[in-house]
Protein backbone atom coordinates (compact mmCIF):
# COMPACT_ATOMS: atom_id res chain seq x y z
CA UNK A 1 0.00 0.00 0.00
CA UNK A 2 1.26 3.47 -0.81
CA UNK A 3 2.70 5.74 1.85
CA UNK A 4 -0.15 7.92 3.07
CA UNK A 5 1.52 9.79 5.89
CA UNK A 6 1.36 7.13 8.59
CA UNK A 7 3.97 4.43 8.98
CA UNK A 8 1.64 1.45 9.24
CA UNK A 9 0.68 -1.87 7.75
CA UNK A 10 -2.81 -2.18 6.35
CA UNK A 11 -5.19 -5.10 6.68
CA UNK A 12 -5.71 -4.85 2.90
CA UNK A 13 -2.44 -6.24 1.49
CA UNK A 14 -0.63 -4.27 -1.21
CA UNK A 15 -1.75 -5.44 -4.62
CA UNK A 16 -4.76 -7.33 -3.27
CA UNK A 17 -8.22 -6.61 -4.72
CA UNK A 18 -10.14 -4.01 -2.76
CA UNK A 19 -13.08 -1.67 -3.20
CA UNK A 20 -11.72 1.89 -3.24
CA UNK A 21 -13.88 4.92 -2.58
CA UNK A 22 -12.08 8.10 -3.73
CA UNK A 23 -12.06 10.96 -1.29
CA UNK A 24 -14.93 13.39 -1.94
CA UNK A 25 -14.19 17.11 -2.16
CA UNK A 26 -15.43 18.98 0.87
CA UNK A 27 -16.13 22.60 1.56
CA UNK A 28 -14.37 22.43 4.92
CA UNK A 29 -13.02 19.72 7.19
CA UNK A 30 -14.99 18.51 10.16
CA UNK A 31 -16.18 15.55 12.16
CA UNK A 32 -19.31 15.17 10.07
CA UNK A 33 -20.39 14.08 6.62
CA UNK A 34 -20.41 17.20 4.48
CA UNK A 35 -21.50 18.34 1.04
CA UNK A 36 -18.89 18.55 -1.70
CA UNK A 37 -17.84 21.67 -3.57
CA UNK A 38 -20.17 23.08 -6.19
CA UNK A 39 -19.04 22.02 -9.67
CA UNK A 40 -16.67 24.63 -11.07
CA UNK A 41 -15.99 26.27 -7.69
CA UNK A 42 -12.34 27.26 -7.10
CA UNK A 43 -10.27 24.84 -5.01
CA UNK A 44 -9.88 25.66 -1.35
CA UNK A 45 -6.41 26.28 0.13
CA UNK A 46 -4.90 23.57 2.36
CA UNK A 47 -6.07 23.65 5.96
CA UNK A 48 -3.18 24.14 8.44
CA UNK A 49 -2.57 21.15 10.74
CA UNK A 50 -3.39 23.29 13.78
CA UNK A 51 -6.86 24.10 12.38
CA UNK A 52 -7.93 20.57 11.51
CA UNK A 53 -10.38 18.60 13.64
CA UNK A 54 -8.56 16.62 16.29
CA UNK A 55 -9.49 13.76 18.59
CA UNK A 56 -7.52 12.40 21.53
CA UNK A 57 -6.50 8.77 21.88
CA UNK A 58 -7.62 7.16 25.15
CA UNK A 59 -6.63 3.96 26.91
CA UNK A 60 -8.32 0.89 25.48
CA UNK A 61 -11.10 -0.50 27.68
CA UNK A 62 -13.82 -3.11 27.02
CA UNK A 63 -16.71 -0.72 27.66
CA UNK A 64 -15.45 2.07 25.42
CA UNK A 65 -14.44 -0.32 22.64
CA UNK A 66 -17.61 -2.45 22.69
CA UNK A 67 -19.35 -0.75 19.70
CA UNK A 68 -16.40 -1.60 17.45
CA UNK A 69 -15.17 -5.02 18.58
CA UNK A 70 -13.75 -7.07 21.43
CA UNK A 71 -10.56 -6.95 23.46
CA UNK A 72 -8.49 -10.14 23.60
CA UNK A 73 -6.79 -10.39 26.98
CA UNK A 74 -6.93 -12.33 30.22
CA UNK A 75 -10.04 -11.42 32.21
CA UNK A 76 -11.19 -8.40 30.17
CA UNK A 77 -14.40 -8.14 32.21
CA UNK A 78 -13.00 -9.35 35.54
CA UNK A 79 -14.01 -12.97 35.08
CA UNK A 80 -11.86 -15.50 37.01
CA UNK A 81 -11.38 -17.94 34.14
CA UNK A 82 -11.06 -21.66 34.77
CA UNK A 83 -8.15 -23.90 35.68
CA UNK A 84 -6.29 -25.56 32.81
CA UNK A 85 -3.16 -27.62 32.13
CA UNK A 86 -3.16 -29.53 35.42
CA UNK A 87 -3.57 -26.34 37.40
CA UNK A 88 -0.60 -24.48 35.88
CA UNK A 89 -2.75 -22.01 33.92
CA UNK A 90 -6.09 -20.27 33.82
CA UNK A 91 -8.16 -20.20 30.64
CA UNK A 92 -10.46 -17.38 29.53
CA UNK A 93 -12.92 -18.66 26.93
CA UNK A 94 -15.14 -17.14 24.24
CA UNK A 95 -13.55 -13.70 24.27
CA UNK A 96 -14.67 -12.95 20.70
CA UNK A 97 -16.28 -14.47 17.63
CA UNK A 98 -14.27 -14.50 14.39
CA UNK A 99 -17.34 -14.21 12.14
CA UNK A 100 -17.40 -15.35 8.52
CA UNK A 101 -20.36 -13.84 6.68
CA UNK A 102 -19.46 -15.65 3.43
CA UNK A 103 -19.44 -19.33 4.46
CA UNK A 104 -18.39 -21.69 1.70
CA UNK A 105 -16.44 -18.97 -0.11
CA UNK A 106 -13.93 -17.40 2.26
CA UNK A 107 -11.01 -19.14 3.96
CA UNK A 108 -9.42 -18.21 7.27
CA UNK A 109 -6.16 -16.36 6.64
CA UNK A 110 -3.74 -16.45 9.59
CA UNK A 111 -0.86 -14.07 8.92
CA UNK A 112 1.74 -11.92 10.66
CA UNK A 113 2.00 -8.16 10.13
CA UNK A 114 5.28 -6.42 10.98
CA UNK A 115 4.56 -2.74 11.68
CA UNK A 116 7.15 0.02 11.73
CA UNK A 117 6.89 2.45 14.67
CA UNK A 118 5.35 5.90 14.70
CA UNK A 119 5.52 8.14 17.78
CA UNK A 120 4.94 11.71 16.57
CA UNK A 121 1.72 13.51 17.46
CA UNK A 122 -0.68 14.58 16.09
CA UNK A 123 -1.12 11.91 13.44
CA UNK A 124 -3.15 12.76 10.30
CA UNK A 125 -5.84 10.23 9.36
CA UNK A 126 -5.18 9.44 5.69
CA UNK A 127 -7.58 6.53 5.18
CA UNK A 128 -10.01 4.08 6.74
CA UNK A 129 -10.79 0.54 5.64
CA UNK A 130 -13.28 -2.17 6.53
CA UNK A 131 -13.86 -5.88 5.95
CA UNK A 132 -17.61 -6.30 5.27
CA UNK A 133 -17.62 -10.09 5.34
CA UNK A 134 -15.39 -10.90 8.29
CA UNK A 135 -14.24 -10.09 11.77
CA UNK A 136 -10.56 -9.14 11.78
CA UNK A 137 -8.40 -9.90 14.82
CA UNK A 138 -4.96 -8.58 15.72
CA UNK A 139 -2.91 -10.12 18.54
CA UNK A 140 0.41 -8.42 19.39
CA UNK A 141 3.47 -10.64 19.69
CA UNK A 142 6.00 -8.11 20.97
CA UNK A 143 4.32 -4.69 20.96
CA UNK A 144 4.75 -2.13 23.71
CA UNK A 145 1.88 0.10 22.64
CA UNK A 146 -0.17 0.46 19.49
CA UNK A 147 -2.90 2.76 18.22
CA UNK A 148 -6.39 1.55 17.28
CA UNK A 149 -8.55 3.94 15.23
CA UNK A 150 -12.18 2.95 14.52
CA UNK A 151 -15.48 4.34 13.24
CA UNK A 152 -18.96 3.09 12.46
CA UNK A 153 -20.83 3.74 9.23
CA UNK A 154 -22.18 2.17 6.06
CA UNK A 155 -20.75 2.92 2.62
CA UNK A 156 -18.56 5.60 4.18
CA UNK A 157 -17.26 6.13 7.72
CA UNK A 158 -19.42 8.23 10.02
CA UNK A 159 -16.74 10.49 11.45
CA UNK A 160 -19.01 11.50 14.33
CA UNK A 161 -18.31 7.98 15.69
CA UNK A 162 -14.54 8.15 15.14
CA UNK A 163 -12.54 7.00 18.17
CA UNK A 164 -8.88 6.30 18.91
CA UNK A 165 -7.47 4.00 21.59
CA UNK A 166 -4.00 3.19 22.86
CA UNK A 167 -3.58 -0.53 23.52
CA UNK A 168 -0.74 -2.17 25.43
CA UNK A 169 1.12 -5.33 24.53
CA UNK A 170 -1.09 -7.66 26.59
CA UNK A 171 -4.22 -6.63 24.66
CA UNK A 172 -5.35 -7.95 21.30
CA UNK A 173 -8.36 -6.54 19.48
CA UNK A 174 -11.01 -7.47 16.95
CA UNK A 175 -12.90 -5.34 14.47
CA UNK A 176 -16.47 -6.46 13.93
CA UNK A 177 -17.50 -7.07 10.29
CA UNK A 178 -18.03 -3.73 8.57
CA UNK A 179 -16.33 -1.61 11.25
CA UNK A 180 -14.14 1.06 9.68
CA UNK A 181 -10.59 1.22 11.01
CA UNK A 182 -7.17 2.58 10.23
CA UNK A 183 -4.36 0.15 9.38
CA UNK A 184 -2.50 -0.98 12.48
CA UNK A 185 -0.15 1.68 13.91
CA UNK A 186 2.73 0.57 16.13
CA UNK A 187 3.95 3.09 18.68
CA UNK A 188 7.46 3.44 20.12
CA UNK A 189 9.03 0.37 18.45
CA UNK A 190 8.56 -2.09 15.60
CA UNK A 191 5.91 -4.68 16.44
CA UNK A 192 4.63 -7.98 15.05
CA UNK A 193 0.94 -8.92 15.12
CA UNK A 194 -0.85 -12.16 14.37
CA UNK A 195 -3.85 -11.38 12.16
CA UNK A 196 -6.93 -13.56 11.56
CA UNK A 197 -9.49 -12.70 8.88
CA UNK A 198 -11.77 -14.62 6.51
CA UNK A 199 -10.95 -13.81 2.86
CA UNK A 200 -11.86 -15.12 -0.60
CA UNK A 201 -9.47 -12.97 -2.67
CA UNK A 202 -12.19 -10.77 -4.16
CA UNK A 203 -12.65 -6.97 -3.89
CA UNK A 204 -15.32 -7.72 -1.28
CA UNK A 205 -12.60 -8.62 1.21
CA UNK A 206 -11.75 -4.98 1.88
CA UNK A 207 -13.18 -1.51 1.22
CA UNK A 208 -11.03 1.63 1.52
CA UNK A 209 -11.87 5.33 1.83
CA UNK A 210 -9.04 7.85 1.43
CA UNK A 211 -8.99 11.42 2.78
CA UNK A 212 -7.30 14.26 0.94
CA UNK A 213 -4.61 16.31 2.64
CA UNK A 214 -6.91 19.15 3.64
CA UNK A 215 -9.67 17.01 5.15
CA UNK A 216 -7.71 14.70 7.43
CA UNK A 217 -8.69 14.50 11.08
CA UNK A 218 -5.65 14.40 13.36
CA UNK A 219 -5.16 12.18 16.39
CA UNK A 220 -3.40 13.40 19.52
CA UNK A 221 -1.32 10.77 21.33
CA UNK A 222 0.15 11.18 24.80
CA UNK A 223 3.82 10.16 25.02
Amino acid sequence: MQNLGLVAVAGCPAGAPATWYPSPARSRPGLSQQEGHTRGAPPQPPVPMSHRPRIAAHSLSPAAYAPYGDILMASPHGQPGRPANQGTARRFDHLAAIENLRPGHAALNVSVFRCAPRSSSPLPLALLEKHPGSTQAFVPMNARRYLVVVALGGDRPDLTTLAAFIAHGAQGITYRPGVWHHPMIALDAEADFVCLVWEDGSPGDCAVVEYAEGERVTIAIDP
